[in-house]
């Protein structure tokens, strides 16, 4: 039983890896983060994690139920994330090669909690949606908690409770790394220089337009794959 759920919990952490990237997205993401300071960083690395988190055990439990309940298909989410992904990856291509200078009050400590606030609320409202959902967390991600749920039972039970809670510790792995990656990417890109960070933010968002054309291109070809025969078969009454 052990050896089954420490397998279960490798396998959800395997199969999971390749469809997130942490080590790919926290580079994409670098942009983003370029203005932050080390305590935001983190922050805004911990907030991103928690969120795929919650992502994740809510497609895991109930995401094919609420794809039910509105009459999606994993081709429709997959067709709306790529256009999203796209959107964002075209921003940041046209977005100025200079970064705004940062407001500094040394005198007044009241000023510098304030502006410290609103830096955190403009950045609370991007950590869900585009960060964490869907260039974290896509279809493909989301696709696969639903492979790795169908591994237990379909009735609660005591091996489906074990099943979920090895893929819950699987996904809990993936994300403690997300955010090791997504904290300290810096590091690695602040030895580049001006120059290297500003080819590294062309090149991230050109890595996220590819990313979303990719997403979209499935979600096309997976959405003609599903209803071109009952749409032959149509056609042939």
């Amino acid at each position: 039983m052990l050896y089954s759920f420490v397998q279960l919990v490798v396998f959800a952490f395997l199969a999971l890896f390749p469809v997130i990237n942490p080590i790919g997205i926290s580079i994409i993401l670098e942009p983003f983060f370029s203005t932050l300071s080390e305590k935001d960083r983190k922050y805004a690395a911990r907030r991103i994690a928690i969120n795929c988190f919650f992502i994740c055990i809510v497609s895991l439990f109930i995401g094919s139920w609420i794809l039910k309940l509105f009459g999606l298909s994993i081709p429709v989410i997959q067709i709306a994330g790529g256009i999203l992904i796209i959107q964002t990856g075209l921003k940041l291509m046209n977005a100025k090669d200079t970064a705004p200078a940062k407001k500094v009050d040394s005198n007044e400590a009241e000023a510098d909690a304030k502006n410290e606030a609103e830096s955190r609320e403009q950045l609370n409202k991007k950590l869900f949606y585009p960060y964490s959902f869907p260039i974290m967390i896509d279809a493909g991600t989301i696709s696969v908690l639903f492979t790795l749920a169908a591994q237990g039972d379909s009735k609660l039970s005591w091996h489906y409770v074990v099943n979920m809670g090895a893929i819950i510790i699987g996904v809990i792995a993936m994300m403690l790394l997300a955010y090791v990656f997504l904290s300290k990417t810096h590091m690695l890109v602040s030895k580049l220089g001006g120059a290297g960070v500003l080819a590294i933010s062309k090149v991230a968002a050109f890595l996220i337009l590819g990313v979303g054309v990719e997403i979209f291109a499935s979600g096309v070809m997976s959405f003609i794959k599903s209803y071109l025969p009952m749409f032959m078969q149509a056609l042939g009454h």
